[in-house]
């Protein structure tokens, strides 16, 4: 494709076949780069979320409430305060490890 694409685009005067394909692809592939970027890391002593290279930090201790997504694709875990809160997508991969993993930390929040 990008070779019949690319012989277009080079026999192509005035460079539409350019923008047409070239362009979408390689804001396609910008998105798909910066959603990539989505990381969740357990410790012993906390969970910390790396979304678009922004970090949200929670310690096991402070959570105190989970909250479902509206639209069921995932769920929030937040502190006492409610002014700190990570979201746990569910198509990070060990989605359900995942959640075993955080049940074994905080098991009242799954009571």
């Amino acid at each position: 494709m990008f070779g019949f694409a690319s012989l277009g685009s080079f026999i192509d005067g005035e460079k539409t076949l350019f923008l047409f394909v070239f362009i979408p692809i390689w804001l396609m592939s910008i998105f798909a780069f910066v959603s990539s970027l989505y990381k969740v890391e357990l410790t012993e002593t906390e969970i910390r979320v790396t979304k678009y290279l922004q970090s949200k930090t929670l310690q096991w201790n402070e959570i105190s409430a989970i909250t479902l997504k509206s639209d069921g694709f995932g769920f929030y875990l937040s502190n006492k305060n409610a002014d700190t809160k990570i979201f746990i997508s569910n198509q990070v991969v060990g989605f359900l490890e995942l959640v075993e993993q955080i049940a074994q930390k905080c098991p009242e929040l799954f009571r």
